[in-house]
């Protein structure tokens, strides 16, 4: 069985791309301060939110894939259809490739593949005469690191993020009575399927 595992840098709050003034104009709060934790942590979670919906970060950030083997080694696209395992896109540079040998961590060299980043599926595909070294047997032992994310979001997920951000602002006391789905179809044309 292929393990995947999947680290993703954090987003500070400076990153965000609506800022937290945004969010209060939007919200019509401009001149009310009592609750900028809360309407930061709804801009944030509204981020969360898209980015797992779509399987797109909004915010460029680094990826690190932790892999048993180099068994399809490339970015792994999630198929809504077949549930398997997700990476986020779009997939901006690869940073590099390394392995364990002997516990040791040693970097494939840029020589023995090359990669796509263009077009809707990342490619890695080894160069001609050449093969993917020796690496340990075991999780993790092959190690993706690439940077992902969108240099400016799209419109529609900004969007949806304020729909978001309204929806659990106004029902913060009263529970959600409605599911984000509002927003859904506007986030539903950033799926990838295959």
């Amino acid at each position: 069985m292929k393990r995947y595992n999947i680290h993703i840098a954090d987003v500070t709050a400076d990153q965000e791309d609506i800022t937290l003034a945004a969010a209060k104009s939007f919200l019509q709060l401009d001149d009310y301060d009592e609750e900028d934790d809360l309407i930061s942590e709804l801009i944030a979670a509204s981020r969360e939110y898209c980015e797992g919906f779509t399987k797109r970060l909004f915010i460029k950030r680094e990826v690190v894939e932790y892999r048993d083997d180099y068994t399809d080694v490339y970015p792994i696209q999630q198929s809504i259809r077949s549930q398997s395992m997700q990476t986020y896109y779009p997939i901006a540079e690869l940073t590099s490739i390394e392995y364990y040998i002997d516990d040791a961590k040693e970097a494939v060299s840029s020589s023995v593949y090359d990669s796509d980043l263009h077009g809707g599926t990342t490619v890695i595909m080894l160069n001609p005469g050449q093969s993917w070294p020796v690496a340990d047997q075991g999780p993790g032992k092959v190690i993706l690191t690439y940077d992902s994310g969108y240099d400016e979001t799209p419109k529609k997920g900004i969007i949806a993020q304020k729909k978001l951000i309204r929806t659990w602002y106004d029902e913060r006391y009263d529970g959600i009575r409605r599911h984000p789905s509002l927003v859904d179809n506007l986030l539903h044309s950033l799926i990838r399927y295959h």
